[in-house]
């Protein structure tokens, strides 16, 4: 019975004697190493490293012959979950296991609530394998045989409450994987893809092991009724990047057309497919504001594009300043400005000669018809979703203008001292009146 239950089991831990060392308690043992134990620190005070290496290698190999089992098998010491020691056999060479097996018959009280819940012994392990859970018994009695050779019994009574307690193997390791549309329009290249658990025909693997993975993706294949599910969300490290939610957002739309390309999750190292699909859509908790919020990262994405850089995009909530930049920026890239309807625009000027200039554009209907304009106080440099810039020009263009007050505007200029200097206001001149602003940045 127990070769049937190790396929399922990693361990199973019997502790039991004096501090778990009953092999040194008998008579033989404990004066050689007691004796031992002096030679050793000798060797140590005196520093001969290269005798105590040699006498503790003689000690393990007394230690070694002294199992019941011995060439084939051995004692090995090791540390439990809790920190505590536990002596344990293990085959004392490769293939020992198969020459002299480790066998062996308990008798256990299956608790009430998993008689409840579960058939058979079977259904349990699968259970306490699936869900990687472990499992505790009773244990009435234990025998254990490495070959012919009785190595341990244990009986249980009223004084000794012996629990055993089983521990499933382990999911094998997350597998290399790729998500991907096999029209090549979008993909995930890497995922580490593991065992999530296992209940009945229902098997669940995600990536959730996964460091700094910017998706999270979850799979739910029914082997009974040859289905799967896909679950796709952004973690907190794929919300901090712009193109990232912009390929997530991308895979929603695709999902939206009446021919979608299949859908596959292939493994990396098998080069194949392990599910795909043309029938697959995608579910989505939108909002009247979602088109919006997306131009908006397209805008932030075609920065990162021209200067080779990737924001980190923290939060949602932006100044009218911040939003007034990114637009200019974008413009300024794309278009070579950033331009908008006036409604009017207040300007310092200090230079005698340049509201001369400013003048004698009026044409006899006092239009400006175009009008370029340098201030001189503007950030010189500005943070922008965590990245430095430098702002090499800032220029300002306006169109179809007037001055309000262009008269008062004169006489003002003609009294103007050194260092002082006029606040000039402009009004639309018409309906294609405009405003334009060239800014020309550079990361630092």
């Amino acid at each position: 019975m127990l070769r049937k239950i190790t396929k399922k089991i990693k361990n199973s831990v019997f502790q039991y004697g004096n501090s778990n060392i009953a092999i040194l308690n008998s008579k033989n043992v404990t004066v050689q190493n007691i004796q031992a134990m002096d030679q050793l620190q000798r060797h140590l005070q005196n520093g001969e490293i290269e005798k105590a290496v040699n006498l503790l290698r003689n000690m393990k190999d007394f230690m070694d012959s002294q199992h019941p089992a011995a060439p084939f098998w051995k004692y090995e010491i090791r540390v439990d979950e809790k920190g505590r020691d536990y002596v344990t056999h293990v085959p004392a060479y490769s293939g020992a296991e198969k020459e002299k097996p480790l066998t062996g018959s308990m008798r256990i009280v299956v608790p009430t609530h998993y008689k409840k819940n579960f058939k058979n012994m079977k259904e349990l392990l699968d259970f306490s394998y699936g869900l990687q859970q472990e499992i505790v018994f009773e244990l009435k009695s234990l025998k254990t045989w490495i070959g012919e050779t009785l190595i341990e019994e244990i009986k249980a009574n009223e004084k000794n409450n012996t629990k055993i307690k089983i521990i499933p193997q382990k999911f094998p390791p997350p597998s290399p994987m790729k998500l991907y549309l096999k029209d090549n329009s979008w993909s995930i290249d890497y995922l580490q893809i593991g065992v999530e658990k296992i209940v009945g025909s229902i098997i669940t693997l995600n990536n959730y092991q996964q460091k700094n993975a910017p998706f999270a993706v979850q799979l739910i294949l029914n082997i009974d009724s040859t289905t799967a599910k896909f679950n796709i969300k952004l973690t907190d490290d794929g919300m901090s990047s712009v193109k990232n939610i912009l390929k997530f957002h991308s895979l929603i739309q695709i999902s939206k057309k009446t021919k979608k390309p299949e859908l596959a999750l292939k493994l990396l190292e098998e080069d194949s497919d392990l599910i795909s699909s043309f029938d697959w859509d995608f579910s989505e908790n939108g909002n009247s504001k979602t088109e919006e919020f997306i131009c908006f990262l397209n805008k932030i994405h075609f920065i990162e594009q021209e200067f080779n850089i990737e924001f980190k995009f923290q939060n949602m909530d932006y100044s009218n300043e911040e939003l007034y930049f990114i637009d200019s920026i974008y413009n300024s890239l794309k278009d070579g400005y950033f331009k908008n309807k006036l409604h009017s625009y207040v300007f310092i000027m200090d230079d005698l000669f340049e509201i001369q200039k400013l003048f004698a554009l009026h044409d006899e209907k006092s239009c400006l018809n175009v009008v370029h304009l340098k201030p001189k106080e503007y950030p010189r440099d500005f943070i922008l979703l965590g990245i430095r810039f430098k702002i090499v020009t800032y220029e300002i263009r306006l169109e179809n203008v007037k001055i309000e007050n262009p008269e008062k505007i004169r006489m003002k200029s003609e009294l103007l001292d050194d260092g002082e200097s006029l606040k000039v206001k402009f009004l639309p001149y018409s309906s294609q009146s405009y405003i334009s602003l060239t800014v020309i940045v550079e990361p630092v």
